[in-house]
């Protein structure tokens, strides 16, 4: 993470928190990669609330507008079709910064929480 833990403030904690348990609550259906995939319905509820969430974690970890998104679970599989250009660079991405980001909050959350 590009900030030490003691900069993730409490109001980021509890934007990664909400994200973590919104992942869970996704009803979005799956990408036809092999039909049209460029059609697809909008994102369901808990998708947009995560990204409203995000959008605060990004703000409080001051990350760079090119930083986006600020983070991904690294347990995330990839979403995209086998041999294709974003499929590849999925897997190179695999330890990037914003893997790290998610990491490090996940310590810092186990580490804050009440025992």
């Amino acid at each position: 993470m590009a900030s030490s833990d003691a900069a993730i403030t409490p109001a980021a904690l509890a934007a990664f928190a909400a994200m973590r348990e919104l992942e869970q609550r996704c009803t979005c259906p799956p990408r036809d990669w092999a039909g049209k995939y460029w059609e697809h319905p909008p994102p369901c509820a808990a998708c947009e609330e995560w990204w409203r969430r995000h959008n605060i974690l990004h703000r409080e970890l001051g990350c760079r507008p090119w930083e986006w998104p600020c983070v991904r679970n690294p347990d995330a599989k990839n979403p995209y079709p086998a041999g294709s250009f974003a499929a590849e660079r999925w897997e190179e991405a695999r330890e990037d910064l914003a893997q790290a980001r998610w990491r490090a909050l996940e310590r810092v959350l186990r580490e804050r929480a009440p025992a």
